[in-house]
């Protein structure tokens, strides 16, 4: 399937449903990616802390600066690293965050769950993306409790469309999952290019789940 644009509206959240989990994902999106912005004219990344430490680095940098745009905002959120994303398997993921309403539900499970990949255009980055991040998903290795999760590639070198383009192909290959379709999202009030939806039967007979997906290009910054 194709990452698709998105738009990002507000909703009545009495429920625990989708929409209800599609506003928290789309609020932390908003907040990631003012973190982002705020790395982009603040901060230098050096190529030996990214080869040597890999997507941790970037992630621990864009969660820290996440977490004080999170506080004092009219609804906080918890943001967490390397937590449990399926109680069943203590599988781990990059970043899960939820509110006061999730956490009625005294476990991981009904915590958001985003995944997060360096990304390059070259076979490694690319395969890893579909296999280590989407496919977990879709064998509820991740967020097995949640019709919707969430993905970020930190771009360090080629051009993200390329990269898209290249990721789509390998989904084309495997029948039960849809290609990356882009995505309107309203983010600072503005549009942002490189949000990306993917839709997915998942095994098992489990609910189909939606993965949002955002690409930070982080070239400008690495020296």
């Amino acid at each position: 399937m194709k990452l698709k644009n998105q738009t990002m509206t507000m909703l009545d959240a009495k429920d625990f449903n989708y929409n209800f989990y599609f506003f928290i994902l789309e609020d932390a999106f908003r907040r990631l990616l003012l973190s982002y912005e705020n790395i982009l004219t603040t901060k230098k990344f050096v190529w030996k802390d990214i080869s040597s430490k890999g997507e941790n680095f970037i992630r621990n940098q864009v969660l820290s600066k996440a977490k004080e745009i999170n506080r004092g905002q009219y609804v906080e959120y918890f943001f967490n690293k390397e937590h449990v994303s399926n109680i069943n398997t203590d599988n781990r993921i990059d970043i899960t965050m939820s509110n006061q309403a999730c956490l009625q539900y005294d476990d991981a499970g009904y915590s958001i769950s985003i995944e997060c990949k360096i990304m390059n255009n070259t076979d490694t980055k690319t395969t890893a993306y579909v296999t280590e991040g989407i496919c977990r998903f879709i064998t509820n290795k991740y967020s097995d409790r949640l019709p919707i999760a969430g993905m970020m590639g930190f771009v360090i070198k080629d051009d993200i469309v390329t990269i898209v383009t290249t990721i789509n192909n390998k989904l084309d290959k495997k029948t039960t999952i849809q290609a990356l379709t882009p995505t309107t999202c309203e983010v600072f009030e503005t549009y942002y290019p490189y949000y990306y939806q993917s839709a997915h039967k998942r095994e098992d007979g489990n609910t189909p789940i939606d993965i949002y997906h955002v690409m930070l290009d982080f070239k400008p910054i690495i020296i």
